[in-house]
């Protein structure tokens, strides 16, 4: 027998060694083509919608109004000595001149003296109304910061293609756009079925007690019950989202909870030659040290994995697998989402520490320090919980937690509602390069106050939003494009079309 008779043992060696790499390499090939099935077959919640025409905008003129808005500085300070009622009257009185048709189709009452309720009778009683909502205030100028403007915030200048002051995109834009689009309507006979309510508040930005508050307070007692209620919030994000090759239109079916505690620390005062192991700063510094250096635990859960499932199909290739195989790659998601400041504060509730306060002479020892801590609860969360975790993980008995503003997480809205639908169908009508989705409002809106009356409430702003846009939402030099604000009033137009019904 020659050697090729009978295989040496190193030939054997090496096929034992081969089996193994085949049936791994079978199992792998079997496993990835199991993900991309999965992605391939997802079943994408897009609308096939017919394209529409849209209502005609006289565009430069709404812009006109819109600048004149924002020339009226509405401002919510957070000391209410600083309130100036006069403006919010000016603004009243400027909104009446300008959509005549609409404050004659419409009641209106002031409540708190300053926020605006209105009301329009559908012509079929049986039907739930529809509830809108936005803010007439704005934030003010953060002091230092004037010089940085290119355009001073509160001259509603037009220029470049854009309106630029604040409140053109938070939220002046949005509640003016709502009577843009009614006074179109009305001038081409449009009548609702439905009752249509709008609620604009004057005290949004420092929580909206005494407007959106008080007008919820007021529909409550009325037994008014809504098919739906929709806020601001949420926007189209335009390059913003990391694999969508597409704008994004999100549609928040959910806002974290908010909540404000003081942290307080007491000791004894004196001479600070002579001080003690921690003076009261020492204390709160410590406990905020702890708090930040233990952040709460992230998870990918309702509305974010609703998010996720929607955009699955319409992601780019990988991003796309890794969506819709979350049992496979869900931690690895998560940690990639934990990177972005604000991607992670979609997974987790967040903490704050916004203020201080202590001493009154360099050389004195404070007998007490305060510091302000901000959080927005997640959805699933609640704020007991929340207090509770925070001050296991304080663990000083000499530092006080106190709670000075609470607010649970909403409830989440149903993406299968017919409300959603809606919505959705006038995005892909008036948007159709947009891919929708639902989302998480991780910030805080007047719907909070609504909540408990209707039966689902969504939180959408139609307009455009850039990576170079974000900085703009209560920062410097916040503006928007003529073109997408006359895009934001045919938004709202079709919307009261395809909610409210009557349309000729």
């Amino acid at each position: 027998m020659t050697s090729f008779d009978q295989p040496d043992g190193s030939q054997q060696s090496g096929r034992q060694w081969k089996r193994p790499v085949l049936v791994l390499a079978g199992a792998l090939a079997v496993l990835f083509l199991l993900l991309v099935g999965r992605w391939y077959f997802w079943e994408s919640r897009q609308l096939d919608i017919p394209a529409v025409t849209p209502v005609a905008v006289e565009v430069d003129d709404a812009a006109w109004r819109l600048a004149e808005a924002v020339r009226i500085k509405t401002i919510s300070h957070q000391d209410p000595e600083q309130f100036d009622g006069a403006v919010f009257d000016r603004l009243h009185q400027f909104l009446a001149e300008s959509f005549p048709r609409v404050h004659k189709a419409f009641e209106r009452e002031k409540v708190s003296g300053y926020s605006l309720l209105y009301r329009w009778q559908g012509t079929r009683s049986g039907l739930k109304p529809l509830l809108f909502t936005g803010h007439l205030d704005v934030v003010p100028v953060s002091p230092g910061t004037e010089l940085n403007w290119e355009r001073p915030a509160f001259t509603g200048v037009i220029d470049g293609g854009f309106i630029w002051g604040r409140g053109t995109l938070d939220d002046k834009a949005s509640v003016m756009s709502i009577f843009e689009a009614l006074e179109i309507l009305i001038a081409k006979g449009f009548q609702p079925e439905r009752t249509i309510y709008l609620a604009f508040g004057h005290d949004e930005e420092i929580g909206g007690y005494e407007g959106a508050a008080e007008m919820a307070k007021i529909l409550g007692e009325r037994g008014e019950e809504f098919m739906l209620s929709l806020d601001e919030g949420s926007v189209i994000m335009d390059g913003v989202v990391k694999g969508l090759p597409v704008p994004g239109a999100f549609i928040g079916i959910a806002e974290k909870g908010y909540l404000t505690l003081r942290l307080v620390a007491s000791g004894k005062g004196g001479h600070s030659s002579a001080p003690p192991a921690h003076t009261s700063v020492g204390l709160v510094a410590r406990a905020i040290a702890r708090l930040e250096a233990s952040p709460f635990d992230t998870q990918i859960r309702a509305p974010v994995s609703d998010m996720m499932d929607y955009l699955a199909p319409e992601m780019d290739f990988w991003t796309g697998i890794k969506y819709s195989n979350r049992w496979l790659f869900g931690g690895s998601i998560r940690r990639s989402m934990e990177q972005s400041q604000g991607s992670a504060a979609m997974l987790r509730t967040t903490l704050a520490a916004t203020m201080s306060q202590a001493g009154v002479k360099e050389n004195v020892l404070p007998e007490t320090a305060r510091a302000i801590i901000n959080l927005r609860v997640m959805p699933g969360e609640t704020v007991a919980q929340t207090i509770s975790r925070l001050e296991e993980v304080i663990d000083d008995p000499k530092v006080r937690v106190e709670t000075l503003t609470a607010f649970e997480p909403a409830p989440v809205s149903d993406p299968s509602s017919e409300s959603f639908h809606m919505i959705h169908k006038t995005i892909a009508e008036i948007f159709p390069e947009a891919v929708v989705s639902p989302g998480l409002v991780r910030g805080s809106t007047d719907s909070k106050h609504y909540v408990h009356l209707a039966d689902q409430t969504y939180r959408f702003t139609p307009v455009v939003i850039t990576p170079d846009d974000f900085g703009r939402v209560h920062g410097t030099n916040e503006r928007i494009a003529i073109e997408s604000y006359g895009r934001m009033i045919q938004y709202y137009a079709r919307l009261f079309e395809n909610t409210a019904g009557g349309a000729e």
